[in-house]
C-alpha cells in the first residue's frame, strides 16, 4: 500500500521531530513529537494541543539538566512508561527502551514528549499495523509499508487506517459490492449503518471517480467520527467518559488541525493518566 505524507507534517512548523539519543548504548529513542499546548477550559486537562507554535525541547551541549531522579519519582516514572507502553503497544517496553524513557524524563522530557514519541516509534507501528490488519482483513500484517516510520514521517494513523479499509481486499472481504462496502466502513468508523441518503451520496461520488481510501479518510475527519474516537480514548486511558467542556475543547483541536496523536499524548502525558496508574 501506497501513502502520501500528511498535509499537516509539511506546512508551518506546528510539528517538530527531534531524535534523543539514549547514551551510552546509543539507543535512539525516537522522534519526539513536541507540542506546545493551551490551557482548556475549566483545567479539563494540564496541557492541550491548540494553536500555539510547536516548540522543540533545546538542551545544551555540555551542560547536565537538571534531573529529580529520587526513587519515588523513578518508580512514578518507570510506572508510566509501563502503562503507555501497555496501552499503546500492548507488550511491556524492553528493559533498554525503559531505561532511556527514564533518562528523558530525568533530563528533562515531558511525559506528554514520551508518550508523542511512543506514538510514532516502531514498535507502535508494528502494533498498530498487526491490530489494523487482523481486525478489518482477518489475517496477519504484511508488505513492505513500515508504518512506524510513517508515522514517524507524519501519516496521520487514520490515513494508514483508511488505507486498509480502502483496499480491494477490505471490499472484496465486506461483500464485493459498493453498498456492502459502505455499510461496514460506516459500522467500523461511526459505530452505524448509512441513512439512505448517505448512501446515495457516497455512490455519487464513488461513480464520480472517487477512491474508496478517500472515502475513508473523509469519514475520519467527520465530527461524528471525532466524538465517537474522544469517547473511546478517554475510557481506554482515563477510564471515563470526557466532559462535555472537554469534549468541545478537543474537538476544536482537531479541527483546527492537530491530528489524534497529539489528543492521544495529552491524555497519556497527563496527571490523571499518571494518577491511575502511579498514584502518590
Amino acid at each position: 500500500m501506497r501513502f502520501r505524507p500528511s498535509w499537516w507534517s509539511v506546512r508551518s512548523p506546528r510539528y517538530w521531530l527531534v531524535v534523543a539519543a539514549a547514551a551510552p548504548a546509543g539507543l535512539v529513542l525516537g522522534a519526539l513529537l513536541t507540542t506546545q499546548f493551551a490551557q482548556p477550559p475549566h483545567d479539563a486537562l494540564p496541557r492541550a494541543a491548540a494553536s500555539a507554535a510547536v516548540q522543540t525541547p533545546r538542551i545544551e551541549a555540555g551542560r547536565s539538566p537538571a534531573a529529580d531522579t529520587d526513587d519515588a519519582t523513578q518508580a512514578r516514572n518507570a510506572a508510566f512508561v509501563r502503562a503507555v507502553y501497555q496501552d499503546a503497544v500492548g507488550t511491556p517496553p524492553a528493559p533498554v527502551a525503559l531505561e532511556g524513557w527514564l533518562r528523558a524524563l530525568s533530563g528533562g522530557t515531558s511525559r506528554e514528549q514520551v508518550a508523542a514519541a511512543i506514538l510514532v516509534s516502531p514498535e507502535y507501528g508494528v502494533a498498530f499495523k498487526e491490530a489494523t490488519f487482523r481486525r478489518l482483513l482477518g489475517r496477519p500484517a504484511d508488505g513492505a509499508a513500515d508504518w512506524g516510520e510513517l508515522l514517524k514521517n507524519g501519516a496521520p494513523p487514520e490515513q494508514l487506517y483508511s488505507a486498509v479499509l480502502g483496499s480491494d481486499e477490505y471490499y472484496r472481504r465486506v461483500g464485493g459490492s459498493d453498498l456492502d462496502w459502505l455499510a461496514a466502513i460506516y459500522r467500523e468508523l461511526l459505530g452505524r449503518d448509512p441513512v439512505p441518503a448517505e448512501v446515495d451520496y457516497q455512490l455519487a461520488t464513488l461513480a464520480r471517480g472517487a477512491g474508496r481510501v478517500d472515502i475513508a479518510y473523509g469519514l475520519t475527519q467527520s465530527e461524528e467520527y471525532r466524538r465517537r474516537l474522544l469517547g473511546d480514548l478517554f475510557r481506554r486511558y482515563l477510564g471515563r467518559a470526557p466532559s462535555d467542556d472537554e469534549l468541545h475543547w478537543l474537538l476544536s483541536v482537531l479541527v483546527a488541525g492537530q491530528p489524534s496523536t497529539a489528543v492521544r499524548a495529552a491524555l497519556l502525558g497527563s496527571d490523571e493518566y499518571l494518577r491511575r496508574h502511579a498514584p502518590v
